[in-house]
């Protein structure tokens, strides 16, 4: 068993479209949705953008430092 865990986990619906529109159109919001679930084969771009939109989410959502105040 593998330590990763599944797109599923950390996006939220409205993630899919946001991760769509990276994309520009190339793939279909559901089409999106069913790669980062597993229920299709996941592509490349798909998982690159996937990967680069929760990173850009987990710095902008980091809490701030209460010790360097």
């Amino acid at each position: 068993m593998n330590n990763v865990t599944p797109y599923s986990e950390k996006l939220r619906k409205g993630d899919y479209t946001k991760i769509t529109e990276m994309l520009g159109g190339k793939y279909a919001r559901a089409t999106v949705e069913a790669q980062l679930k597993g229920t299709r084969t996941l592509k490349d771009d798909v998982k690159e953008a996937a990967d680069l939109y929760i990173e850009t989410m987990n710095v902008l959502l980091k809490p701030k430092s209460t010790t360097n105040k």
